[in-house]
């Protein structure tokens, strides 16, 4: 009874809530890609609406972050989280990226807003971005209404 009492009162540590704690605090410092990659499920779905980009499965998004690549310069904590929602399997963050460099041209910093939606395992199975980039950025973006699949009467 004791036991069940201190988990009550301290919080469940696997709660929905502390897993997408670490997983930003992961992602803001960039460290350990292996553990950053571990929240996602092996068929997750990563959308970035602003610049209209779309990756399935933890390999393309994997691929998609590539934190080992050389051009990135940037420095610790890459993010801040400034308020965030959790709601059934659902995490809402609001923050923003702090600036950095990628192939020697300066970028950021960058309002963010990131949903993520977790499974029964909570592991991310949909994310989607919406990333206030650099205007000269969005030149050659996507159109990711697209995407959306009209209800037909």
């Amino acid at each position: 009874m004791v036991w069940l009492a201190i988990i009550h009162l301290c919080g469940n540590p696997s709660s929905l809530e502390s897993i997408a704690t670490r997983y930003f605090e992961h992602y803001a410092t960039r460290s350990d890609f292996a553990g950053f990659m571990s929240y996602y499920a092996e068929n997750a779905i990563l959308e970035d609406l602003v610049y209209g980009d779309r990756k399935v499965g933890r390999d393309a998004i994997r691929r998609f972050f590539d934190w080992g690549n050389s051009d990135f310069d940037g420095h610790s904590p890459n993010l801040k989280v400034e308020s965030m929602v959790i709601q059934g399997q659902q995490a809402v963050a609001r923050g923003y990226f702090n600036s950095f460099s990628f192939k020697g041209q300066k970028m950021g910093p960058w309002y963010f807003v990131i949903w993520l939606e977790f499974d029964a395992q909570n592991k991310i199975k949909h994310q989607i971005d919406f990333i206030n980039y650099d205007n000269d950025l969005l030149v050659h973006r996507k159109d990711a209404n697209q995407w959306i699949q009209l209800d037909t009467p």
